[in-house]
């Protein structure tokens, strides 16, 4: 099930296009930064070698990552040209690059990705070991054959502290899974766990695990019925073992058209799989993508870009809640996205500090701009459920559309990108509207010892 703007967004994605970029484009913004002394632009895409957010289209579970010397590292879907400056084998709008971006707002290109045999279009977060290895997956690319097309089947690799890429795994497309389009999560051994939104035993997605030899066991293979099909998300792994996500469909039987609203799940160390909620549409939301979060009373956080209201914006779809689900696997509703001023389709995953939550909608805010839809917000929940508007994109050179989920660190400040904006007032051919950029956002004026630390 697509939410009203999803749809029109994933019909761009057929033309290699996009509705939205094309309407950018057509209109030529101009503008500056919004003043405000707590956002700030780190990085503006050109979309050409560092990259390009533009476009991304689909909810996928991405977001930058931060070392302990405050260096954040991610990935662009696209941009990334090959040697000499020439259109890659994606076409123009080029395969994509992984990147790092230092505190002084330098981009370093680590890898630019090429198709076959190395991946295209990443569109996941990236995970770092002890060593500064950085491990992340592509949706495409890789293996070109069977019932991927020459899309590809995508890889799971690996950049060393060199910026050399090596392929861990490629995708077949079948029972092994197909189009990773979220992260990954490593155990104390070194093995990597993710997810595949297709392929399987059933054609509904996949959990997948990889050792050190880069061999691929599934962990389990989801059957699109009650127990979820199609996840989206990546996973996130308590100190048991137990791995825990979501899944766009499945779950309960009849809702959403008959394909289910989604599920939040939990695998065991055995590969045994429960769902620990199913949700219903409206009011406790559908069509989760994002990661979860979990505090250190084993409560799992997470929004729902569809389901809740229902009402004069956002149709019979809903724009969007965050939820909560406790040990004993009971969902609470902790804010309900109205759309307009309110916000829309919250997106990516939470960051949680000082016991409150912050997130990002994908629409919303300030409805003149980003004509009519709003270029979306960032949001502040505290523990009553009470929201706080803490950033409204415009849509020009701060950026609009955020795709992405939150990384933050324990002063305060808190990391994300948008789809869109940026230098809006670039050729229009790559990134009409922007290429995107990567932003900080400071919450929080003063670190207190007695604080709660950052998400696990």
């Amino acid at each position: 099930m697509l939410h009203r703007a999803q749809a029109h967004l994933v019909g761009g994605l057929l033309t290699g296009v996009g509705f939205f970029g094309a309407v950018l484009a057509a209109h030529g913004q101009e503008g500056s930064v919004a003043t405000t002394p707590a956002y700030k632009v780190l990085y503006t895409f050109t979309g050409e070698g560092d990259g390009s957010e533009y476009n991304t289209l689909l909810p996928y579970d991405k977001y930058v990552i931060r070392d302990r010397e405050g260096n954040l590292y991610g990935t662009a879907p696209y941009g990334g040209y090959e040697s000499g400056g020439e259109f890659s084998t994606c076409g123009e709008y080029g395969c994509g690059v992984a990147y790092k971006l230092d505190k002084a707002g330098k981009q370093t290109v680590l890898h630019a990705f090429t198709g076959t045999p190395d991946g295209m279009f990443p569109v996941s977060s990236l995970a770092r070991d002890d060593d500064g290895n950085l491990y992340g997956t592509t949706t495409g690319g890789g293996f070109t054959g069977g019932s991927c097309g020459g899309f590809g089947c995508g890889v799971v690799f690996k950049i060393d502290r060199h910026g050399n890429e090596s392929v861990v795994y490629t995708f077949q497309g079948d029972a092994d899974g197909r189009n990773p389009a979220a992260g990954l999560v490593r155990d104390e051994w070194g093995s990597l766990y993710g997810t595949t939104p297709d392929g399987g035993e059933y054609g509904s997605g996949t959990v997948y695990k990889l050792d050190n030899d880069g061999k691929e066991t599934i962990v389990y293979s989801f059957t699109g019925g009650t127990d979820g099909g199609g996840p989206f998300s990546g996973l996130i792994r308590d100190d048991k073992g137990n791995l825990y996500g979501t899944t766009r469909q499945g779950g309960a039987p009849g809702s959403c058209f008959g394909e289910g609203c989604g599920v939040v799940y939990k695998i065991d160390r055995s590969g045994k799989q429960a769902v620990i909620y199913a949700f219903q549409g409206a009011p406790d939301g559908a069509a989760p993508t994002a990661s979860l979060i979990r505090d250190e009373d084993g409560n799992l956080y997470g929004n729902a870009g569809s389901g809740g209201n229902t009402g004069q914006y956002c149709g019979s779809f809903g724009c969007g809640v965050v939820y909560k689900i406790d040990r004993n696997g009971k969902e609470s509703v902790l804010y309900t996205f109205a759309g307009a001023q309110d916000g829309e389709i919250p997106t990516g995953r939470l960051f949680r500090l000082d016991h409150k939550l912050y997130g990002v909608t994908y629409y919303g805010g300030e409805v003149s701009d980003c004509f009519g839809f709003g270029c979306g917000e960032v949001f502040e929940l505290n523990q009553a459920g009470k929201k706080r508007v803490v950033y409204t994109f415009t849509g020009e050179a701060d950026g609009g559309v955020a795709d992405a989920g939150l990384t933050g660190d324990e002063e305060g400040n808190i990391y994300g990108s948008t789809e869109f904006g940026g230098d809006v007032t670039g050729p229009t051919g790559l990134c009409g509207g922007g290429c995107g950029v990567v932003f900080e956002v400071k919450v929080r004026a003063e670190r207190h010892d007695s604080d709660t630390p950052p998400n696990e």
